[in-house]
């Protein structure tokens, strides 16, 4: 039987940058990038649970799950299924309901409606029950034996939806600064359109962002051995469960390169055959059989083939302009598509131009990276971007090249973009618009500037080559008079991220109201934890420690301490157990901690209840009455240097027999492959002797450049040879880097 572990999945929106409307043709192909933005699906089960819904605006009664509300002979009730979302005050709430072999969501009678909620619960429980691995656990039948329910709660980045009027009311300027300041996950600002109320988007994704990330948490809740960070295969599944989704809920099927990229990250993108999912577009075709045969062939989707992925300098910045006036984006997808038709030659010649401008620019971007590692990236962007374009072959004469022929290549697009808009009768890039991009493109450091996606009056964008030209470019569009009539811009500042697609985000963490919400992790299981956080462009992590377990650094080829062991007679911990009644004692070379009522068990019993460590799980009775031993984890932030490779997570098994030094070099000859690192640290340790248990996860930095690999195992050799000549084993002292303790939440 699985377990029913916690799951939280975020996935990233997306910024066509290049490809409008031809990425819509199976023929092209459009470079599209994730943003920091994130939907986030929390999962977990509960039993019998019962939804605190009085923040809700309605007051809304959730029943129990003895409800006497009727059920048709026909459907049997599984288990009870909860969607709640406080940030848009909404709690969809009802049953998991099965007839023959079929599932639908049977809402109560007085749940909220959301019908994108409601529609991919439907097709992910129908997607999940098909699958073979699936049907060895039959989680949904563990549900209701142990009368467990699932809650989910939705939550959304604030970037994802305007907040000009909000920064309007509060008489606030429109800069970065405020929208940082804003409190997160916010309702979004809602207005009356065509007699109903709807959310001011900022048009990055958000609906494929929440059902991308609520597909892949309801699948990695109810089918656990499924791994999207080690497995492609099962991430595969997982974004063509959602590209079915996506469109089931839309009743059309588009071109998924929003649920591509939040599922795969920035690249470069061509849309599957529409035929793949013609048969899916009714309630009757939810038959999880056929769903599982559609999602599970690999050939059909052909993703190998159509994905690609595409990554810039860790420098490159993007931002968004949000224009309050939107555009009508479905009323321009159809008139360019009555131009299509109408003057096939014509565009057919355009479309092929913006194409092979698309891949110039895409193959910009592969170049500069390359140029940046074969340059062990020491490229000076901070001084590049304070020049104008003309003087950047100057200071580099290849990337100056490279730089420009991108920026060209990207000025093309935009004619050519131009000429479809005026050629179909659409404002994809209007006047208004193309004014305020030149001038920001004059602004040194500004690379790239454009109208994102299908065009409008929706947002502009912005690609600069160093953080520090951003702020100009907001200050020209803070003061630019005539946008648009009536129209306001805002700002949402988003680091590019390329490396953060769908798998790197599975994580047990609950996301509590105080999280920094750009964070994301994934929880080693034996005492350690480390996170991910990208913030303005500095990569930084997090390390969680409670224990005798270890995380060290591979920097540049030498070890670093990044926890320090809570020993006994460490003197910090030493005076918080003494302060607490306990003792610390040497008892057979070991220092312990004990209590006085443990020491006379221990004397009766004839065996030491002492322990060899001042924090850990469980171990009750040396937690009460007064807690010598705390379960309060120790949490450290640090910053990603140039030179750092990989981190190390180990337990004490391996430090045992193991310096710090010793696992860096075990691991560093496998840098491309984590898994065969941390199987060397194991065998290591058992060959010297460990007699204790031996647990090991190595996480790589796999952007490094092979320079710098080369670099870090000629420092490690000649540490190596430094040690033979004279050092003694006593470990060496470093400075593990530790910007600041911080508390950052409860587990």
């Amino acid at each position: 039987m699985s377990s029913l572990r916690p799951t939280c999945v975020s996935a990233p929106g997306k910024v066509l940058l290049v490809g409008g409307y031809v990425v819509l043709d199976e023929h092209y192909s459009g470079l599209v990038l994730s943003s920091t933005a994130r939907f986030y699906s929390q999962v977990e089960a509960k039993a019998r649970f019962s939804v605190n819904a009085s923040v809700l605006r309605s007051n809304l009664q959730v029943l129990s799950n003895e409800s006497t509300e009727s059920v048709s002979s026909e459907w049997r009730r599984l288990f009870p299924l909860a969607v709640e979302s406080k940030q848009f005050n909404q709690l969809v709430d009802g049953w998991i309901e099965e007839n023959g072999g079929r599932f639908r969501l049977q809402l109560r009678e007085n749940s909220h409606r959301n019908s994108y909620i409601e529609e991919t619960v439907l097709c992910a429980v129908n997607g999940v029950a098909g699958l073979e691995a699936f049907k060895s656990q039959d989680t949904f039948q563990q549900l209701k034996e142990t009368k467990m329910g699932v809650h989910v709660l939705l939550r959304g980045d604030n970037d994802f939806y305007s907040q000009v009027h909000r920064l309007q009311e509060a008489k606030l300027p429109l800069c970065r600064t405020n929208l940082h300041a804003l409190e997160a996950f916010l309702p979004p600002t809602m207005e009356e359109r065509g007699g109903k109320l709807v959310a001011l988007k900022t048009g990055m994704g958000s609906s494929a962002a929440l059902v991308t990330s609520l597909v892949a948490a309801l699948v990695n809740f109810f089918v656990p051995t499924m791994n999207f960070a080690t497995q492609q295969k099962d991430l595969e599944l997982v974004h063509n469960l959602a590209q079915l989704s996506h469109c089931y809920v839309q009743r059309k099927i588009g071109s998924g390169f929003d649920v591509s990229a939040a599922c795969f990250g920035s690249q470069r993108y061509t849309r599957f055959p529409a035929s793949i999912l013609n048969d899916f577009t009714s309630e009757e075709a939810m038959k999880p059989e056929e769903i599982a045969d559609c999602i599970t062939d690999n050939a059909l989707w052909n993703i190998s083939n159509r994905v690609k992925s595409v990554r810039l300098p860790s420098s490159f910045h993007l931002m968004m302009g949000d224009v309050s006036s939107g555009s009508a984006t479905v009323s321009m997808v159809r008139q360019v598509t009555k131009w299509q038709k109408e003057q096939p030659e014509h565009a057919k010649r355009v479309m092929d131009e913006i194409h092979r401008h698309n891949l110039d620019v895409e193959q910009g971007c592969a170049e500069i990276c390359e140029l940046e590692e074969n340059y062990g990236n020491s490229v000076d962007w901070k001084m590049m971007a304070a020049q104008g374009r003309e003087q950047w072959g100057t200071t580099d004469a290849k990337i100056g090249a490279v730089l420009l022929r991108l920026n060209e290549a990207f000025s093309r697009f935009r004619d050519l973009m131009r000429e479809m808009g005026t050629s179909a009768g659409v404002p994809i890039e209007p006047p208004e618009q193309t004014a305020i991009l030149d001038a920001t493109l004059a602004i040194p450091g500004v690379l790239l500037a454009g109208v994102p996606g299908a065009g409008g009056y929706d947002a502009i964008c912005v690609v600069v080559i160093h953080k520090c030209a951003l702020q100009a470019v907001e200050d020209l569009w803070v003061q630019w008079p005539i946008t648009h009539p009536n129209s306001i811009l805002g700002f949402n500042f988003i680091p590019l991220s390329s490396l953060v697609p769908i798998a790197a985000l599975v994580s047990k963490r609950k996301i509590g109201n105080e999280d920094d919400v750009e964070d994301t992790g994934s929880f080693s299981d034996d005492g350690k934890e480390s996170m991910m956080d990208n913030q303005e462009g500095e990569l930084s992590f997090y390390t969680a420690n409670v224990g005798d377990c270890r995380a060290v650094m591979c920097r540049g080829g030498q070890s670093v301490a990044l926890t320090s062991d809570h020993k006994p007679d460490r003197p910090d911990e030493k005076l918080r157990i003494e302060r607490a009644g306990g003792f610390v004692d040497n008892i057979a070379g070991i220092s312990r901690v004990y209590s006085a009522a443990g020491a006379g068990l221990a004397m009766q019993r004839e065996a030491s209840t002492y322990l060899a460590v001042s924090r850990a799980f469980g171990d009750k009775g040396l937690k009460t009455p007064t807690p010598l031993v705390s379960c309060e984890p120790e949490v450290n932030r640090f910053t990603v240097h140039q030179d750092d490779l990989f981190i190390v997570l180990a337990c004490d098994g391996v430090w045992d027999v193991l310096s710090e030094q010793d696992v860096v070099d075990i691991a560093l000859p496998q840098f491309h492959d984590s898994k065969a690192a941390a199987d060397a640290i194991v065998k290591a340790a058992y060959k010297k002797g460990s007699l204790d248990n031996l647990t090991a996860t190595v996480i790589q930095f796999g952007w490094k450049s092979d320079a710098q690999l080369r670099q870090a195992l000629e420092n490690s050799k000649m540490l190596k040879s430094k040690s033979s000549k004279g050092r003694n084993d006593a470990p060496a002292e470093a400075d593990n880097g530790s910007e600041e303790e911080i508390d950052m939440f409860n587990l």
